[in-house]
């Protein structure tokens, strides 16, 4: 009987290991290694699995013919390394129709704008106080994204949304009606800009008084193109730092047309803003009417030259004189053609 136990030790040791094995097999993750990131990195995404080598979502919001991205989530942190984990990559990219679309955030530019580190908020402005909606799972389009994060200034810039809401770029939604022209107005972002807006200290008024064109022009081009005097419009497109810009005579967040007695361009108004500040100097001194008399050239400086018979008459003349030299000079090469 005691030359017999070994053997049957033995046989049952033998058969705790090959059940232990078996139910190790079956779990997942312990019959193989994971793989590493560099791996899983490696290996192209599919449909039914994304780049980081999880199956796909069922549901997805990502546009046909890309690898989707699941958006039911929160972020693991409210402080920018949960997203700049993503957004820090400079190969972050997806493909829409015929073009890619970078989805990069440059931690270097947000640091050093307006909302990066400082002594009153030595993180900076989080990630999802501007980006409020983001880890909502409901239906968005890339519209609803982009026009929340445009709008989210006004969480933090309540004086200068409340005077936004009384201009003439505010969405004008009274009870029972739709403003028509609501998706042509611009926003907080469309006129600031997004993760590089400027510190408000000497160098970023500077660079924003010199950026009249993107905060202004691109949407008002006929008055972007007629504001050609010569001692405001072509002084300031010139890079004169004592030129106005727009925002100098219309106003910066309450703008409102001339016609508006509100407005600092209307007639009634016109004596105080000539006579106030551009970027923190004083404008013009003994401000009268006769002085006043040349704001109609600001913006018509080349309609009010076209009206005047004189110029008009030497302006032909020119170009009547211009034209027989250009043919005679055609006409001459023909010649020794």
């Amino acid at each position: 009987m005691y030359r017999r136990l070994p053997l049957v030790v033995t046989g049952g040791l033998l058969l705790t290991l090959l059940t232990a094995g078996s139910a190790a097999a079956a779990q997942p993750g312990m019959a193989k290694p994971a793989p590493s990131t560099s791996q899983m990195l490696s290996q192209p995404a599919t449909a039914d699995r994304t780049a980081t080598g999880s199956a796909a979502p069922a549901k997805s919001l990502a546009p046909a013919g890309t690898a989707p991205y699941a958006l039911d989530f929160t972020m693991p942190t409210l402080g920018k390394s949960g997203c700049m984990v993503c957004h820090g990559d400079p190969n972050l990219i997806r493909i829409k129709g015929d073009e890619y679309v970078s989805y990069y955030v440059s931690e270097a530019v947000l640091n050093a704008s307006a909302h990066g580190p400082s002594k009153k908020t030595p993180s900076g402005v989080l990630c999802t106080g501007c980006h409020l909606d983001f880890a909502s799972t409901g239906k968005h389009s890339d519209a609803d994204w982009k026009r929340t994060a445009r709008m989210a200034c006004r969480a933090c810039h309540t004086l200068e949304d409340d005077a936004y809401g009384k201009g003439a770029h505010a969405v004008n939604n009274r009870p029972g009606q739709t403003d028509p022209n609501a998706d042509k107005k611009p926003l907080c972002g469309d006129c600031h800009g997004a993760h590089d807006i400027a510190r408000l200290d000497a160098n970023g008024l500077a660079a924003l008084h010199r950026n009249g064109w993107q905060v202004c022009g691109r949407c008002h081009q006929k008055e972007w193109q007629s504001y050609a005097d010569y001692y405001h419009g072509a002084a300031y497109k010139k890079g004169a730092p004592d030129a106005p810009a727009c925002w100098d005579c219309h106003g910066a967040h309450e703008i409102l047309p001339s016609s508006d007695r509100r407005s600092p361009t209307n007639g009634t108004n016109l004596a105080a803003t000539c006579g106030g500040e551009t970027a923190g100097k004083k404008c013009h001194t003994n401000v009268n009417d006769e002085f006043l008399s040349y704001a109609g050239l600001i913006h018509r400086r080349a309609a009010m030259l076209r009206e005047n018979w004189l110029y008009s008459f030497i302006r032909n003349a020119q170009t009547g004189i211009s034209d027989a030299l250009s043919n005679i000079a055609d006409a001459v090469r023909s010649w020794f053609g």
